[in-house]
């Protein structure tokens, strides 16, 4: 897939089909009031490769990547007027030295392997299981390896990326919360997240010098969905509290683990 802009207008190429672009722009702009881009009002046009409309077949992973880059180039329309304020010769970027451009955007599909590198850091993505196509990524420096998984089951590729890591950042779900939450959502974790005894196991093979346990399901008291919460249930009924997730992991894990919030630095 490819993504041009002349004169203000986005192209985007595409191997395959989304058959839903049109619809699906149309409730981003209305979420975030922008203009309607339509194929009525001379907005939006769909062709294909000879300017028709006999359109290869559709495909789901193509599709994504084609939202992604109508939704990219709608974000960078709703923010126009902050960047042309922010970067015109009297902005407050205007010293912005060699980086003058440093608010592009360049939304593009990747693929498992090398998707950035430059003299300070490699970055090499790696396909993970979630409910859509999905990676994880390792960030190779002079002096650190750090991984980070992303939603996903537990895969062999991230033990493979960590491979004894300095810091692996893995997503972790409280088995005991799991346990009160109704079956439609126990079965999609089952499939497309990682338990903390499933991240146990997967850690003693990855062998991190530190494991950060991050994105957990978790409801603190007096916010917890109604239609979640088990019949007369305590107002923290739904809350992975960091002492339980502590305890999950630690009677299961000996390494070196710490329970992640917003604003860490290590």
């Amino acid at each position: 897939m490819h993504v041009g802009v002349f004169r203000r207008k986005t192209r985007i190429w595409s191997a395959y089909d989304d058959p839903n672009i049109e619809s699906d722009l149309g409730v981003y702009s209305t979420q975030f009031g922008l203009p309607n881009c339509t194929t009525a009002n001379g907005c939006f046009k769909k062709v294909n490769q000879s300017g028709g409309s006999s359109y290869p077949r559709k495909d789901a992973g193509w599709a994504l990547e084609i939202s992604m880059a109508a939704m990219t180039d709608h974000i960078l329309q709703a923010y126009r007027v902050d960047i042309e304020t922010r970067t015109n010769p009297n902005g407050p970027m205007r010293d912005a030295g060699r980086f003058p451009d440093a608010w592009k955007v360049n939304a593009h599909e990747i693929k498992a392997g090398v998707v950035y590198k430059d003299d300070k850091v490699t970055v090499t993505a790696f396909a993970t299981k979630h409910a859509m196509e999905s990676y994880g990524y390792r960030f190779d420096t002079p002096d650190r390896r750090i991984v980070i998984s992303g939603d996903t089951n537990p895969v062999e590729e991230t033990i493979e990326a960590c491979d004894g890591c300095d810091i692996l950042i893995h997503e972790a779900q409280s088995v005991e919360l799991l346990s009160k939450l109704p079956a439609s959502i126990q079965s999609f974790v089952a499939k497309y997240h990682t338990t903390t005894e499933q991240l146990a196991e997967l850690a003693k093979k990855a062998k991190p010098q530190l494991l950060i346990v991050y994105h957990t399901i978790s409801f603190p008291p007096g916010i917890a969905p109604a239609r979640l919460l088990p019949p007369k249930a305590a107002a923290d009924a739904l809350y992975a509290s960091p002492e339980m997730l502590q305890k999950e992991i630690g009677s299961r894990y000996s390494g070196k683990f710490v329970i992640g919030k917003d604003l860490d630095v290590f």
